[in-house]
């Protein structure tokens, strides 16, 4: 058995678990102030949230909304 220190593969038994830059207020923290930090936790694994008392992840297409909406930004800026 191989073990992996990816945090998507981590299960955590309470929402206090979770690493403060892995939970949802951090990441539309982050979105709002600086948009590469988002991607970057993003990406390299899951951003979890609490909902009736069950420990959730984002969905991906939300991942790739926000680094659409980035990109967009960053061609509307260049024109």
């Amino acid at each position: 058995m191989t073990t992996s220190n990816n945090p998507s593969n981590i299960a955590y038994a309470s929402y206090d678990q979770i690493p403060w830059f892995r939970k949802r207020w951090f990441a539309i923290i982050s979105i709002l102030v600086f948009i590469p930090a988002f991607l970057v936790i993003a990406f390299t694994g899951d951003v979890y949230f609490e909902r009736k008392g069950e420990i959730k992840t984002i969905p991906g297409y939300s991942k790739f909304l926000v680094l659409g909406f980035f990109v967009l930004a960053i061609i509307l800026q260049m024109a």
